[in-house]
């Protein structure tokens, strides 16, 4: 089943769904991150000083055809200092926030293997791996920030593991004595 990009609307509630959706690494050198699914304390600077927070999220790039409903629905995003060479195209990105719940479902998919279902307690997991992409149904939060724009929350989220891009990662794949515990 194939099931397009959307947004609408459940009891006064806005959700969207979002199918194949890049999901931005963390930077090696530990700068600002662009993933925090474990929840890990961390300081950033913001334009009112240095804050600590523990907020679990995860940024990614706007789908070009949701752009407009994001507008729309006034979601926070921000855009990218430079525009795409191709086309010209200023990339969009927005926040998931991540909240371990029973209305969150989260699970880790692999190639040729059941998804995974990831937990508050194995959610540092997704901090650092390569991820192919994502398909996200993600709601609106209740309440606007101070610039009047809304958080999205992930509902439910697949993550596509980019197993080939890993040098190692089909090494123990067949082998029943890998050197640790799986």
């Amino acid at each position: 089943m194939n099931v397009e990009n959307s947004c609408y609307d459940v009891n006064g509630y806005v959700r969207f769904i979002l199918n194949g959706v890049e999901m931005l690494p963390n930077p090696r050198n530990g700068e600002k991150r662009n993933r925090n699914f474990s929840g890990e304390m961390r300081q950033i600077q913001t334009k009112d000083g240095i804050i600590k927070t523990d907020e679990r999220f995860c940024n990614f790039v706007v789908p070009r055809d949701m752009v407009e409903e994001f507008e729309k629905n006034s979601i926070d995003m921000w855009a990218a200092s430079e525009p795409n060479e191709d086309d010209g195209y200023l990339t969009r990105f927005s926040k998931m926030k991540i909240k371990f719940n029973e209305y969150t479902k989260i699970m880790l998919v692999e190639p040729n293997k059941e998804p995974v279902k990831i937990t508050e307690e194995t959610s540092s997991i997704l901090d650092n791996i390569r991820i192919r992409n994502a398909d996200a149904e993600l709601g609106r939060s209740g309440n606007p920030n101070k610039r009047g724009k809304y958080s999205l929350w992930v509902r439910t989220l697949y993550i596509y593991q980019d197993l080939p891009q890993d040098p190692f990662a089909y090494k123990f794949e067949h082998c029943d004595d890998a050197p640790f515990d799986a």
